[in-house]
């Protein structure tokens, strides 16, 4: 069984998720892999252009955006960790293209937990874009947190369960 898996997205609510993934970790004594996916573009699918084939500068702009992001990302969780005080979390920092939720359960296939941020979005926008966080705790073969929108404490269990 791996550790704690964390999806983010740079939201306020996938802050909010990190956090709490990071303290559940700290927790449970175990690791954390932290995953940001994003969605294909045409041109990374390799799909044509305007009927031409793509210009081959995209690639290596979208992969060089890939590190940036990967190197923002890292960045930031070491910012969260220390303001967290879980130092001690081993962390793994991925970054994947295709479909968000697909990609997230693969990566929990044998973890301790997901830990996902809800955004909130609800009602019939939400049947539109579909709900992350709902296929997650559909589709997982591990315990799920889900951090709802709106959560300003995320770091402390409720007193009744934090014994």
């Amino acid at each position: 069984m791996t550790g704690v898996v964390i999806g983010v997205d740079g939201s306020a609510q996938a802050e909010r998720a990190l956090r709490r993934g990071l303290q559940e970790a700290l927790r449970f004594g175990v690791g954390a892999t932290v995953v940001h996916v994003w969605l294909p573009t045409p041109f990374s699918a390799g799909l044509p252009w305007f009927s031409a084939p793509f210009p081959a500068g995209i690639q290596e702009h979208i992969e060089s955006d890939r590190v940036t992001a990967a190197k923002e990302l890292e960045q930031r969780i070491a910012e969260i960790q220390a303001e967290e005080g879980a130092g001690a979390v081993e962390v793994t920092c991925r970054t994947r293209e295709g479909m968000v939720a697909p990609a997230l359960l693969e990566e929990a296939a044998d973890a301790h937990t997901l830990v996902v941020g809800a955004r909130g979005h609800g009602g019939f926008p939400g049947l539109l874009l579909g709900s992350v966080s709902d296929q997650c705790v559909r589709h997982a073969t591990c315990p799920v947190l889900v951090v709802p929108a709106g959560s300003d404490d995320t770091t402390s269990l409720p007193a009744s369960l934090d014994r």
